[in-house]
């Protein structure tokens, strides 16, 4: 009973809720069998009992509230009378309403369906009559016996558009006019389009005004304008006029297709370019609006400059193609210098015969050398290998690296060398648009042969010359003869380039040549020049040689210098090492100077001497250059006035201003100060510097007379008391031209 009590329970608390499924129950009961199905049968025959018995026992509790409530269903009645006729009222307000506001709102709204009717009927039927008047109008217009297509345009304009809206393609009424119509406009094209292109022909004003005012009318002015110009670059498109061009073409068949497309171009262009100004000063009366406002609507500022674009591409692209042929292509490598020649000539002598300058500019100019750009890669290749071949040639990679079976180039080799170069640069300096590249090449071309001639100088050999007695067999001489070969190559291309070419690129490779054969031969005669100093540093006491012409010192200065003549200035041409010679006898006077004017006081015997070395000395220069006194005029003069200085035994205050006014003041000085009884210490000591530097020093300054340490030594001179009184004017006078240094 207890677990009836339990499902009965269960089964009620089911059944209050809302999603309650009493056929699922069912299909519950029903599968589980037939006891279960009885058994659930009781369930629920013990829910209702228990349902009914809770429901009496409700209304018992509260049978005393429901009595106390039904005195209070009459006036409920009365409330529930009052609502109805209020709805009642409600419903009749309803209908009135409607038939007074929908009722006629539906009718105008049918009136206005039908008013919408009747204004698209009359649209239509005035469009009718608007098209029919026009048709009429066109039709007068074209059967007049001298038919006015401008007008007839206008009209044909208004016709066609009501042709394209279709609103007349159903109408049987009007349907011979839009056979008409049809008819016109192609009567009234063709007439716009024969004015245009005989206008075109004849550069006629009055015909193209004509035919551009038919288009502008039409609305297909650029159209139309196109259309024209597409059938005179149809006469450009045809060049070349003969196949041969194709293929094996000769030069003179080249030329001849190349000037009649020339003169087609300018000729057509001139033609185009009288359209153009036409096109600019005109304007439509009707709308005041210019022609050129409506070219430039769609992007064209000028017919004239879009001709030429593609005119000039045609002229581009038939080049291009026909140099699939490679014997096309060489032809025209080789023509391209006179090519773009010719091309820039005809295009300045066009603009002014043709008086086509302001519509080609300097813009449209570079458009017509850049028809030929395909070529140019192709010709700068070409001549770069012109120019650079050579050099491979001439010093091979053999060479580089020290193969004596090989040998350097010959004069004849250079001489070709630089013809090669100079044709090169000829032959582009006519062709402004090439002479940079071809310029460039040559530069290229410098500089290889710059960087092959500074692997063959060969510095040990250099080193080698010098330290090498004149009896040992002479190892220097192949690589040292190679050497001078470079420098002589060097100083040939530099000497005949140097003002072949205005171009930056180029005369940087010419300077850097310079700069390689005069430093080569700046080397060469470096270790002379150190052998020299070495001979020159031993005067401390002149010691006569034995034969008794002149000091020891002067011997070895005399063998060095024979030296550099017999053995190293023969290798050279004279023109390239005259600088260097020169240069060497200036080091001479300047280096013999230097030291004796240093040296402190020595006797009469010894000062003879020294006058002695300095005449031996212009003997050696004299040795060196034929005209040594001319070439070094300044430096000889010097080294005369030194000996007379040096070979003077008593030194008085009119001949030291003698001195002082031929030689600079400070070898006055310093040769004046070691010959003063003032003089207790060496210029080396007074000045606290080492013989190397000061030598250097004065050295440096023998053609100049500003050198810091004049000043000390006449101060020094200046702080010891004399008693001789030709010694203080002497000390006096050197203090006045001091302070000017």
């Amino acid at each position: 009973f207890k677990l009836m009590a339990g499902e009965v329970d269960a089964l009620l608390a089911q059944a209050y809720e809302k999603d309650f499924d009493v056929g699922q129950l069912v299909r519950e009961a029903a599968g589980g069998g037939e006891h279960k199905a009885a058994q659930k049968a009781q369930v629920l025959d013990t829910a209702i009992v228990r349902v009914t018995t809770d429901l009496r026992q409700s209304v018992v509790a509260h049978h005393e509230d429901l009595l106390a409530s039904a005195g209070c269903l009459d006036q409920l009645d009365v409330e529930i009378q009052k609502v109805h006729e209020s709805v009642k009222k409600l419903k009749i307000n309803a209908d009135a309403v409607r038939r007074q506001t929908v009722d006629p709102f539906k009718t105008l709204k049918d009136k206005t369906v039908l008013l919408a009717r009747v204004q698209q009927t009359s649209a239509l039927t005035r469009r009718i009559t608007r098209f029919m008047f026009d048709a009429r109008k066109l039709r007068s217009q074209l059967d007049a016996s001298n038919p006015d297509f401008t007008r007839a345009a206008l009209a044909l304009r208004d016709v066609e558009s009501a042709l394209a809206e279709g609103f007349v393609e159903n109408i049987i009424a009007v349907q011979t006019d839009v056979r008409y119509i049809r008819s016109a406009s192609d009567q009234v094209r063709n007439a716009g389009r024969r004015h245009l292109r005989q206008g075109l022909k004849v550069s006629d004003s009055t015909a193209l005004s004509a035919g551009l005012q038919i288009f502008f009318n039409l609305q297909s002015l650029w159209e139309e304008v196109k259309a024209a110009l597409d059938e005179v670059l149809t006469l450009l498109e045809n060049w070349p006029q003969r196949s041969s061009l194709r293929g094996a073409v000769t030069a003179s068949t080249f030329w001849q297709e190349i000037d009649w497309f020339l003169n087609l171009l300018f000729v057509e262009a001139s033609k185009v370019a009288f359209l153009d100004h036409i096109l600019s000063d005109k304007r439509d009366t009707v709308s005041d609006r210019s022609f050129a406002s409506v070219l430039a609507d769609v992007g064209i500022a000028s017919v004239a400059v879009y001709f030429w674009k593609r005119a000039v591409g045609i002229l581009g692209g038939k080049l291009s193609h026909s140099a699939q042929d490679k014997s096309y292509t060489k032809l025209l490598v080789s023509l391209l210098p006179d090519l773009l020649k010719k091309l820039g000539a005809s295009f300045d002598d066009a603009t002014k015969q043709h008086k086509l300058s302001k519509c080609l500019r300097r813009s449209e100019r570079a458009e017509l050398m850049a028809a030929v750009d395909g070529f140019r890669n192709e010709f700068f290749t070409i001549s770069k290998n012109r120019v650079v071949k050579p050099v491979e040639l001439m010093l091979p990679d053999a060479l580089l690296t020290g193969n004596d079976g090989e040998e350097m180039p010959t004069a004849t080799d250079v001489t070709s060398y630089i013809r090669v170069l100079g044709e090169e640069l000829t032959r582009a300096s006519s062709c402004p648009e090439l002479e940079l590249g071809v310029a460039q090449n040559v530069a290229t071309s410098l500089q290889v042969l710059h960087d092959r001639l500074a692997k063959i100088v060969d510095s040990a050999a250099v080193k080698a010359f010098w330290d090498a007695s004149s009896g040992s067999q002479p190892s220097w001489r192949a690589p040292l003869a190679r050497t001078a070969a470079v420098v002589g190559v060097a100083a040939s291309v530099h000497q005949d380039m140097q003002s072949a070419s205005s171009t930056p690129a180029v005369k940087g490779a010419v300077a850097a040549l310079e700069l390689l054969h005069k430093g080569t031969l700046d080397s060469l005669l470096q270790g002379g020049k150190k052998m020299i100093l070495v001979a020159l540093a031993k005067i401390q006491n002149p010691t006569p040689r034995n034969d008794g012409e002149g000091s020891q010192h002067i011997r070895q200065v005399e063998e060095v210098c024979r030296k550099a003549k017999e053995e190293l200035f023969l290798m050279f041409h004279t023109s390239v090492i005259l600088p260097q010679a020169k240069a060497l006898c200036k080091f001479l006077v300047q280096a013999y100077i230097a030291h004796v004017c240093l040296l402190p006081n020595f006797d009469d015997a010894g000062r003879m001497l020294l006058a002695d070395d300095a005449t031996r000395l212009e003997m050696v220069m004299s040795s060196i250059l034929m005209d040594v006194a001319t070439a070094i005029a300044a430096d000889i003069a010097m080294l005369q006035a030194f000996r007379r200085l040096a070979f003077e035994e008593r030194l008085t205050l009119e001949k030291l201003r003698e001195y002082m006014s031929s030689l600079p003041v400070h070898v006055v000085v310093l040769h004046v100060y070691s010959r003063l009884e003032v003089a207790k210490s060496p210029v080396q000591q007074l000045l606290g510097t080492s013989q190397p530097v000061l030598l250097e020093e004065v050295m440096a300054q023998c053609q100049e007379n500003a050198w810091s340490g004049t000043r000390a030594v006449v101060q020094a001179a200046q702080s010891v008391s004399s008693t001789n009184e030709v010694e203080k004017s002497i000390v006096a006078t050197l203090a006045a031209a001091v302070p000017a240094l």
